[in-house]
């Protein structure tokens, strides 16, 4: 008598949301959250004195439709890593004509540089979907 062998293949799928918010002085917030935290909790919290992980402070400037945002570092020190690397973002700035002017970010790269170097290492994302926004006007 012969036995098949049943073989069972388990995945989770882990969603990840990833939080931008830029200061007319030139800084960024970016905050990379799971989806135990909805953007409702999120968005009233994200600002320069929030202590979590994932979150990193860094700086922004628009040359045409490019956003660059550079120096995303961990402010609290709390990687490991956090003082031997930071993080810089490539973004292009798009609009969608029925929802409104310059809506939209899609990511163009995103690299781990090496402090000590100047060395910008690409990191690999999958699924990488663009941003939608609007102005915030209220948390309520």
């Amino acid at each position: 008598m012969m036995l098949n062998a049943l073989t069972l293949q388990i995945s989770h799928l882990v969603t990840y949301n990833r939080y931008l918010r830029f200061y007319p002085d030139g800084t960024v917030l970016s905050l990379l959250a799971g989806e135990e935290h909805p953007p409702q909790q999120i968005i009233p919290l994200l600002k320069p004195t929030l202590k979590q992980k994932g979150f990193f402070i860094g700086e922004w400037r628009l040359e045409g439709t490019t956003v660059y945002i550079t120096s995303l570092t961990d402010p609290t020190g709390l990687t490991s890593s956090s003082s031997r690397y930071t993080f810089q973002m490539t973004l292009e700035l798009r609009s969608r004509p029925t929802l409104g002017r310059w809506n939209r970010l899609d990511m163009k790269g995103y690299d781990s540089v090496n402090v000590e170097t100047g060395e910008a290492t690409p990191v690999s994302l999958k699924h990488d979907r663009p941003f939608w926004f609007s102005k915030v006007r209220s948390y309520g």
